[in-house]
């Protein structure tokens, strides 16, 4: 059933209220219950009391740009300069609930502010229910959504690779970029999702991607050749009688995506940055993989304790004797090959468990990955980045904190990440070695009471005792800001000091100390 608000507004609401709430969880809202805004003339009885410049306005608005999320009446709200009723921000809230995953940082917070709104309308679902009995076999329809992001990026990394590999013979030169992906969601159940992205773009592997070992690769660089691609495709589904577990299923699926990255610094520009200074654990393996996600069944808003367990095939099918791989070898080949195979040790195992709490304001986690030959460590310096060759082990541990103010202020978030990488068999020449890894991150979010994010961060990326750049530093600073919801520009200066050039061992290798920068625009519709 569809409604439009018009003259039919009340009876037509009542129908698709009751014709949803058969599939949702006790004392949650209907899907359809989210597109009812209430009328202009009632709008005085409600408190406008979440305004532009609030940390809640800010994460609402963000959780809105989610695919299933945004609507026309949606964008309307954040269009009023005197801020958005209360309860209408937990019915805009609600609608996206099914989209946003439990690990999300913001959700708990959103839910605990507006918990009575939620209860009210709960209340009123209730009421509805009587009128129930005789849809309960109706089925919820399949609905398929499209969300695409693109992004242009010019920037360089003067002098990089100029004296030695990469690139020795041009490097340093600026470069202007791209990268296209296209994200189809569908659900079969209103609770389940299937996922299947595209993507397309043109990054050389220096000097920001698409190598995962480069020290400056940036989030968005995961393409190289212009040509089309598929970049995701798996399934998840909710287990257990309050859907505190969520079963995984993919073909090309990200271990990341099956855990949480206990994070709240989000510059979207350097990878390292990205997985929280823990690439070790957070190596975003991308092949075939199966997980299960918990979170503790306590009612919505309230802390609670999180867990996960993932394994992932990401080898390329080259030779296990080697690290090499040709410019046609994808991630997760080593899976759908024979030779290999998804229980292969040399395919590229990346089996990742994590336990964590997630506080309103404030998280904890500690995590632990298992990889055996062609895995590696993410964004990590020189021999500390080759993927382990035959024979080799690699035991991950990582320890991330985050703390962020209740409300938007002077005071930034924080947030810190510790990795410590135990590679076996390292003593054949240019193989995986030993590493460890930290960063700090501080973001400051709606600043001057706009939409606009700025941060710093500093860090070592994974780095090897003894071998060639063997103390490297990052040091990032960005300012993202936004012409319209889904329209920002982010200008970002990085310096890099101790960076190896080469991921060979046998010393006198180049050693990058220099100044970098990009701007990087980002589209989604």
């Amino acid at each position: 059933m569809v409604c439009r608000l018009g003259a039919l507004a009340a009876s037509c609401l009542m129908g698709d209220l009751a014709a949803s709430a058969q599939f949702l969880p006790a004392g949650d809202i209907g899907v359809a219950a989210s597109s009812y805004i209430p009328p202009q003339d009632d709008a005085h009885k409600l408190s406008s009391d979440i305004r532009p410049g609030d940390w809640a306005y800010q994460a609402l608005h963000n959780l809105l740009k989610r695919p299933g999320c945004g609507s026309p009446l949606a964008r309307e709200a954040f269009h009023r300069p005197q801020g958005i009723p209360r309860q209408q921000a937990a019915i805009l809230l609600n609608r996206c609930l099914a989209q946003i995953p439990a690990s999300n940082e913001d959700l708990p917070r959103l839910l605990q502010l507006l918990n009575d709104e939620f209860a009210n309308l709960s209340g009123a679902m209730q009421d509805l229910s009587v009128k129930l009995e005789g849809l309960e076999a109706q089925s919820f329809a399949t609905s398929t959504k499209l969300k695409a992001d693109a992004t242009m990026t010019i920037g360089g990394i003067p002098n990089y690779g100029r004296n030695g590999s990469p690139n020795s013979n041009a490097g340093g030169n600026a470069t202007f970029n791209y990268e296209v992906h296209l994200n189809f969601y569908t659900s079969y159940s209103g609770k389940d999702l299937l996922r299947v992205r595209l993507g397309a773009g043109n990054f050389a592997s220096y000097p920001f991607g698409t190598s995962t070992s480069n020290v400056f690769k940036l989030i968005r660089t995961e393409s190289s050749n212009d040509a089309p691609y598929l970049d995701r495709l798996y399934y998840q589904f909710p287990l257990g009688k309050h859907d505190q577990y969520r079963l995984t299923v993919g073909a090309l699926v990200r271990n990341t995506e099956m855990a949480w990255i206990p994070s709240v610094y989000r510059s979207d520009v350097l990878d390292f940055f990205g997985t929280a200074g823990s690439g070790g654990v957070y190596n975003k393996a991308l092949g075939e993989g199966i997980g299960l996600n918990w979170r503790q069944g306590l009612a919505p808003g309230k802390p609670g304790w999180l867990a996960s367990l993932n394994t992932v095939v990401s080898g390329s099918a080259v030779n296990s004797g080697t690290s090499s791989c040709s410019p046609s070898c994808r991630s997760g080949d080593s899976g759908a090959d024979s030779s290999f195979g998804v229980f292969n040790a040399k395919s590229g195992i990346n089996a990742l468990a994590q336990l964590g709490y997630q506080a309103t304001t404030w998280g904890v986690a500690i995590g632990y990955r298992y990889g055996t030959t062609q895995s590696a460590v993410r964004t990590a310096n020189g021999v500390a980045g080759n993927p382990l060759v035959a024979g080799q082990q690699d035991n991950s541990l990582a320890f991330n904190l985050y703390w962020r103010p209740h409300h938007a202020s002077w005071l930034p978030s924080v947030s810190t990440g510790f990795g410590y990488n135990i590679v076996s068999a390292s003593s054949a020449a240019n193989a995986a070695q030993s590493s460890r890894s930290w960063m700090a991150g501080f973001q400051w979010d709606t600043i001057s009471g706009s939409p606009n994010v700025a941060g710093l961060a500093v860090g070592q990326p994974a780095h090897s005792a003894g071998a060639t750049g063997g103390s490297p530093w990052l040091l990032e600073v960005f300012y993202r800001f936004f012409l319209s919801d889904n329209f920002s520009v982010t200008p970002a200066l990085f310096y890099g000091r101790g960076v190896s050039t080469s991921n060979a061992n046998n010393g006198g290798q180049p050693i990058f100390n220099g100044l970098g920068g990009l701007i990087q625009t980002t589209f989604e519709f």
